[in-house]
């Protein structure tokens, strides 16, 4: 706290002078009021700090992982939440000119009696647009020992089935039909961005055993790459079929981070409320240190002050105790981000610091304690210094 208050009150003294060391005075003199006023301030902007480094991390998170899994230009997907687009899509995609696409179908099986995502890919084409990440003792070769009956499963999946490579189980797809399947591949997604199912299996196994298959998205590149123009080919190739959206990798990531920045804004605007609530605690606090001062006030307006320094005076006093607590939220929010990186270790986040949105915490603290000192400081530039002189 003596630490944060030394380094913050030392610009106000050299922008504001005399003035400013008052302040600093003031808000040294009963440093406990001035920890307390501080501390409902700092817990609001801790929070904040929290959740915008956890939102940070998860930006970069969805970032690295879908650029670690997919190597396609584009990305076509159903627009809205949970739909699907038919295999006709993916294959006028792949009959057009200059634009290879594979398919990657999907659907729900019931398994060891929980339902599972399955997920069905053409062992021919999907290594060139999409990178499995493979456990040890897997790798690219066991795609092509798919087939009818193969089937690479998650290592989450078949840890929890014991599960090993050769093992064999079965599961039941929507309208009834058994499949048996033999682990030919284990492999170990992501956790944030799993883009696989639980198990994957061949197209041909899936189109023979789902009555009515449908792709969950569809890899596309194009001779010259990611680009506008490609993304508006596309598009024009895709006329008949309204819901199929088409994005390039980077809009697909940002469709992924969609999420996260919407939850974020809701954290953001309950959090400012907590914020605005920890202001009112500032104002009574100067209104308080006011009426404590008077006489002091009517004697500084005696000495020669003007009723602008006394409003000064006021301001910065209160701007103090903001940034005082919006300095130690930040190093509290940090610190606490810092563990939760480690306690979700599992998760692959990298500890980033959103470096956009910390200084502005310290704006708008700013901003807030010389919002919060308006009325304090007009009560005390308005004070009569006769009065306030015989003030007991």
């Amino acid at each position: 706290m003596a630490i944060a208050r030394a380094l913050i009150t030392r610009p106000s003294i050299l922008f504001a002078g005399a003035t400013g060391m008052l302040a600093r005075e003031n808000t040294t003199r009963n440093a406990a009021r001035t920890a307390i006023t501080a501390g409902a301030l700092m817990v609001g902007v801790a929070l904040v700090a929290f959740v915008a480094v956890l939102g940070a991390e998860l930006r970069a998170t969805i970032n690295t992982e879908v650029n670690q899994q997919i190597h396609a230009d584009c990305v076509v997907s159903a627009s809205g939440a949970g739909a699907t687009l038919p295999p006709a899509v993916g294959e006028m995609l792949s009959a057009a000119p200059g634009v290879s696409a594979t398919a990657v179908r999907a659907g729900e099986v019931s398994a060891y009696g929980t339902t599972e995502q399955i997920t069905a890919v053409d062992p021919a084409k999907v290594a060139h647009f999409y990178n499995f990440i493979w456990a040890p003792g897997s790798g690219p070769a066991d795609l092509a020992r798919l087939g009818l009956s193969g089937a690479i499963v998650t290592k989450q999946f078949a840890t929890g089935h014991h599960l090993v490579l050769g093992s064999r189980f079965r599961v039941q797809t929507s309208s009834g039909t058994w499949l048996k399947l033999s682990v030919v591949g284990v492999q170990n997604p992501p956790v944030v961005v799993e883009l696989p199912g639980a198990m994957t299996i061949s197209t041909s196994l899936f189109d023979r055993s789902f009555s009515q298959p449908s792709d969950t998205g569809i890899l596309v590149d194009t001779v010259g790459g990611a680009s506008a123009a490609a993304e508006q080919t596309l598009t024009h190739v895709l006329a008949g079929f309204p819901n199929a959206q088409v994005q390039t990798v980077a809009a697909f990531i940002k469709s992924q981070q969609a999420g996260i920045d919407n939850l974020l804004e809701l954290f953001y605007v309950l959090l400012a409320l907590s914020i605005v609530v920890s202001l009112f605690g500032i104002v009574n606090t100067l209104a308080l240190a006011i009426v404590e001062r008077t006489r002091e006030i009517g004697t500084l307006r005696a000495m020669g002050m003007t009723r602008r320094q006394v409003s000064r005076m006021i301001r910065i006093e209160s701007q103090i105790t903001a940034l005082i607590g919006a300095v130690i939220g930040i190093v509290v929010g940090v610190l606490l981000a810092g563990l939760a990186t480690l306690a979700l270790s599992s998760w692959n986040l990298t500890f980033t610091l959103p470096v956009s949105t910390l200084p502005v915490l310290l704006v708008v603290a700013l901003f807030a304690g010389r919002f919060a000192a308006r009325t304090p400081a007009r009560r005390a530039a308005k004070l009569d210094p006769l009065r306030a002189l015989q003030y007991e």
